[in-house]
């Protein structure tokens, strides 16, 4: 082996400047550098990436909270109401035989009627006020039929109005209430009939047609509906006696719903902070997913190097269980293993190796008699230097 000095000459011409520790203080300061590392750069992967995930958690809860408070929030409005609709009459006789009115539950004679009261009842209550207008109109008319087939029209009057009226346009109600007496006169439609059947010559049935037309349309938390009703009355005028009979049309006596979505808009606010938030999470997330390939390629590179030095070098290095004892030694920290095996080659002495791999460092040992030169692979510096 060379002396000391001369190694010291050999790392001095390549630019490194190391200097022997005697048996001192300096020593164990050596020493326990070797043995400590930095706190910083000591903190476990897992608990790094635990960090960021409780980051990304705890943002992504402020934004979903966020967003939460700022959904516009739909109300669903229930409205019920009831349609109910009828017609009753009094048929007027004029006669030496009787001289009065007749009810509903009667046969009439069609020689005796004179006149006929037809009394129109319909009404439309709502659970709650609505916004709307009511109308409705009374008409009648006669029809004659062929007899054989009284869905087939033969002949028509025109159509009577009677009645027309509009109720509280464009204001509230909850109920819409229609009571309304018309006077029909019978004789004198018996009388149009009569002139018809004499000049045609020809059998048929004839009736007459009294209606009422109601027509309401409301609105009720934004949703708007019209209902229409008909009621109609039928009067035979062609038999000698007649029963009148009735029909309602588009009237509906069960009760009815209507449905309403009401949407509410909360503030802006809400939103906005939920997307400041969700933009926060993202950037963690990429943080995240950055700082995890950087670690990745980071082990990787220190893993090749430490294969490339046992693999090169494998004739001089030895695998310890445990390290020398470097108490009492004068340290020389190398900072690269070309410098090592400088020394190894002057020296001619196995390498001692142990790796932590927890740390991800690789320690290299050189001693001879009280001089002990060192150096040490770490993960974390290979990191900085790419």
């Amino acid at each position: 082996m060379k002396d000391t000095k001369k190694i010291q000459q050999n790392n001095k011409k390549k630019g490194n400047h190391h200097t022997y520790h005697k048996k001192s203080e300096s020593n164990v300061v050596e020493k326990t550098e070797i043995k400590t590392t930095n706190k910083q750069e000591d903190i476990n992967y897992s608990i790094k990436y635990v960090i960021y995930l409780l980051l990304i958690i705890v943002f992504a809860l402020l934004a979903s909270i966020n967003f939460i408070k700022g959904k516009d929030t739909t109300q669903k409005t229930l409205i019920s109401y009831d349609e109910n609709a009828s017609a009753t009459w009094n048929v007027n006789y004029s006669s030496d035989y009787y001289n009065g009115y007749a009810n509903n539950d009667y046969s009439y004679v069609r020689k005796f009627t004179s006149s006929i009261d037809i009394n129109f009842r319909y009404a439309l209550s709502f659970t709650d006020d609505v916004l709307g207008s009511r109308k409705y109109k009374i008409t009648s008319r006669m029809e004659i039929y062929d007899p054989n087939d009284q869905n087939t029209l033969i002949w028509s009057t025109d159509t009577t109005e009677l009645t027309n009226k509009t109720l509280g346009e464009s204001s509230d109600f909850s109920t819409y209430n229609i009571s309304d007496t018309v006077n029909i006169n019978y004789q004198d439609y018996l009388n149009q009939y009569q002139t018809f059947k004499d000049q045609s010559g020809i059998n048929s049935f004839a009736r007459i047609i009294v209606e009422l037309t109601t027509s309401s349309t409301f609105t009720y938390a934004n949703q708007s509906k019209t209902e229409n009703g008909i009621i109609d009355v039928y009067i035979p005028v062609s038999d000698q006696t007649y029963k009148i009979t009735t029909s309602l049309n588009d009237i509906n006596t069960n009760t009815q719903k209507i449905y309403s979505n009401t949407v509410t808009h909360t503030s802006f606010r809400y939103k906005f902070t939920g997307l400041f938030f969700t933009c926060i999470t993202s950037i963690f997330i990429i943080l995240l997913i950055v700082i995890y390939h950087k670690d990745k390629k980071r082990i990787g590179v220190y893993q090749n190097t430490l294969d490339r030095i046992l693999n090169t070098y494998d004739n001089v290095i030895v695998n310890v269980d445990k390290l020398p004892e470097l108490t009492n030694k004068n340290l020389i920290k190398v900072s690269s293993f070309d410098e090592l095996m400088d020394a190894q080659m002057e020296i001619r002495i196995p390498i001692s190796f142990k790796e932590n791999k927890t740390k991800k460092e690789a320690t290299f040992v050189l001693i001879q008699d009280s001089v002990a030169w060192v150096y040490i692979l770490k993960e974390k510096d290979i990191s900085k230097n790419k």
